[in-house]
């Protein structure tokens, strides 16, 4: 079985590219064994946010991994504005997945920052949302079929503009 995945308007064209054997070669999964550095976890970030439905890395993330656990932020760039949980909180399960693939990490956070405009039609550049998911929430997780409303379910998330 192929893994299709979206690249926003010209999604179409990639999944049949993909289903047709042209599409990537197995971008955005996790290695089958990973440790989490912060290196390792930096590349993973970016091969995620930048591929598929993602705006993209507006700069290179920030990561801290130490102590069992893994703090990562970054900021994107604006999105498309279809969905934004799509768009933004998607991306981020390829990310959970290699993190917990090392037994001794038990707990990952992630916070998105991002292009913001007040009501007044200020423009700044904010945080959007933090997503944290402890070891215990990331073992009923199938990082493969969830979906982003799963993920916001199960970990903990907090939608930081409104």
């Amino acid at each position: 079985m192929r893994t299709v995945r979206t690249c926003g308007i010209g999604g179409l064209a990639c999944a049949l590219l993909a289903l047709a054997g042209c599409g990537g070669s197995g971008e955005g999964k996790a290695p089958a064994s990973f440790t989490a550095n912060n290196e390792s976890v930096a590349k993973i970030t970016e091969e995620a946010i930048n591929g598929g439905s993602s705006p993209g890395l507006a700069s290179a993330p920030r990561v801290h991994c130490s102590s069992g656990e893994c703090k990562i932020s970054y900021a994107v760039k604006e999105g498309t504005g279809i969905s934004y949980e799509h768009e933004m909180i998607l991306p981020t399960r390829q990310i959970y997945k290699a993190i917990f693939e090392d037994a001794s990490i038990q707990a990952a956070k992630i916070t998105a920052e991002g292009p913001l405009k007040s009501l007044g039609g200020k423009s700044s550049v904010g945080p959007i949302y933090e997503l944290e998911c402890t070891k215990e929430q990331a073992s009923q997780i199938n990082w493969d079929e969830v979906d982003e409303h799963g993920m916001t379910q199960i970990c903990k998330y907090e939608r930081l503009v409104k």
